[in-house]
């Protein structure tokens, strides 16, 4: 099976590199453990001998764009740029759109596409998401909503499959999204892969969602917000907080849903979530003590939580 990895100037060198590497290994390990599985093969797409990933690492190229039309899966990383303004930028760059442009003419030719994080610009601006379900990074929604209305976008989950697309969320996803590949080959060689790399399976990216990113100016929110991340362990009753930070239950409900599209509620339960995951990863508690942490009497209404926002993300949850 050929995978072609399509890059331009100014690639994200981490997402590159973790698409490559991990089907590497994968190929590796499928030598290694079971060679009746179908050999994975890797090609680097460039219209240059060489590329300069954003910070300024040479990758060399093995194709040429136009040659992957013999492949099975093109895969586009993000580009390396950190907010929107610099996304939508690096889109018109010379040598992203000559990448667009390639990938664009394989459409309809039996070719998988899949992008993930701002590579998912890419695939959208190729026309090849048009009237698919995909995802992209959280942080980029609302102007990929914007500038791609045409495209069914969900981007709570990590992995979205839909038809010749696959696509996957924020820049550590790109990972996710290669095991994803994988497991088209081999479920038990994906499998082996993340027990090799000790990668998590990750289902939503509604967890790791973080206000700021959301919207920026709107300082009632961000009080808010920093409010439930210094009382974690106590009540938060909404009104109580309310009073605190000199406004109505109303008011505070108005702008929470305007800027989190989530009531106050549901933002103080996600902030106890994405708490109790990261202390559930880094830390040997158990779930009844990280309860405790982020504000629960037990484990029990936690493991409910998690439950809830790792397979239902967007269901809102009970108060």
């Amino acid at each position: 099976m050929l995978f072609v990895i399509a890059v331009a100037d100014g690639v994200f060198p981490s997402g590159f590199t973790l698409i490559h590497d991990t089907l590497i290994v994968a190929e590796h390990l499928r030598v290694r453990h079971d060679p009746a599985i179908p050999k994975l093969s890797v090609a680097v797409a460039g219209d240059e001998p060489m590329i300069r990933t954003a910070s300024g690492v040479l990758v060399p190229t093995t194709i040429r764009p136009q040659q992957a039309a013999g492949a099975d899966v093109v895969v586009v990383p993000a580009v390396g740029e950190f907010d929107e303004v610099g996304v939508i930028g690096a889109l018109t760059a010379p040598a992203v759109a000559r990448m667009t442009e390639a990938i664009a003419g394989l459409a309809g030719s039996g070719v998988l596409f899949a992008g993930a994080c701002s590579g998912t610009f890419a695939m959208a601006e190729a026309g090849l998401l048009d009237g698919h379900r995909a995802t992209t990074s959280w942080w980029l929604e609302q102007s990929f909503r914007s500038r791609y209305p045409a495209v069914d976008l969900d981007s709570d989950r990590m992995i979205v499959r839909d038809r010749d697309t696959m696509t996957a969320g924020a820049a550590y996803a790109h990972v996710d999204l290669a095991l994803a590949l994988v497991r088209l080959v081999s479920v038990d060689l994906a499998d082996r892969v993340a027990r090799h790399l000790l990668i998590d399976r990750r289902a939503a990216q509604s967890t790791y969602v973080a206000i700021d990113h959301i919207r920026r100016t709107d300082a009632l929110v961000q009080d808010f917000e920093r409010h439930i991340r210094n009382h974690l362990r106590e009540p938060l009753p909404v009104a109580a907080i309310s009073r605190t930070l000199g406004t109505t239950p109303r008011t505070l409900e108005r702008r929470v849903r305007a800027a989190a599209e989530m009531t106050p509620v549901e933002l103080i339960q996600r902030i106890r979530v994405e708490r109790a995951e990261h202390l559930l990863a880094t830390t040997e508690q158990s779930v009844d003590q990280v309860a405790a942490d982020v504000g629960y009497r037990n484990g029990a209404t936690l493991r409910a939580l998690l439950r809830r926002y790792r397979h239902r993300p967007r269901q809102p949850p009970h108060a």
